[in-house]
């Protein structure tokens, strides 16, 4: 991937029918996805083994922890007490600019949206672990109400049976931005210099 995009400039520099945006897109993919990288297109006949291969993935990894979290930021209560985690934040450390912000939730058939949910949240790494300790005792309390009962307690979310985010996970969240990001810019440059040279071709 590194040689790839160090050759991305010289590549730039001329139109030679090749589809590049398409091999950034696989890149993306493998960077993403790992070897199944059919899952990421976007055809609509790719959406239901993508969501197949996603399931398999929500058991692995930081990513899959981070974008449950931020799936489950989903009611208006949640978001107000998520806001709330976050003027606390802000409290502790204030910044003249302050703002709350929402989460960003990614969209699986797009990767930019990826790269979005993963930067917003680095920004608000404090109140997402805030949350994340409020729902993992939250529902670790129904748990322990349902076993009272001698009721069967729901099934564990992958945020809770992992504990939330080490710090090793969000050092992983940080690279994947690192990794990203030039790829998107890479592709910005690939679209635009794809379609000046349609462009010319069809003026011919």
């Amino acid at each position: 991937m590194r040689d790839f995009l160090l050759a991305l400039p010289e590549q730039l520099g001329k139109h030679s029918g090749f589809n590049y945006a398409g091999v950034v897109g696989n890149v993306i993919a493998s960077v993403l996805f790992g070897k199944d990288k059919e899952s990421f297109k976007n055809a609509d006949e790719n959406i239901l083994e993508e969501e197949q291969f996603l399931a398999e993935r929500r058991k692995e990894g930081p990513l899959s922890t981070l974008i449950d979290i931020l799936n489950r930021i989903d009611t208006p209560q949640k978001h107000k007490l998520f806001y709330s985690y976050q003027h606390e934040d802000d409290a502790l450390l204030p910044t003249p600019d302050f703002k709350v912000l929402n989460v960003i939730e990614p969209v699986k058939t797009q990767w930019n949206s990826y790269l979005d949910a993963f930067k917003r949240a680095q920004k608000l790494r404090g109140p997402i672990d805030s949350f994340s300790q409020y729902y993992i005792k939250k529902l670790n309390r129904e748990r322990a109400a349902c076993r009272a009962k001698g009721k069967r307690p729901l099934a564990l979310p992958l945020l809770v049976e992992v504990g939330g985010l080490n710090s090793y996970d969000w050092d992983v969240a940080a690279n994947y931005v690192k990794i990203l990001q030039p790829l998107r810019e890479a592709t910005k440059r690939l679209e635009v210099r794809g379609a000046t040279a349609d462009t010319a071709l069809s003026g011919r």
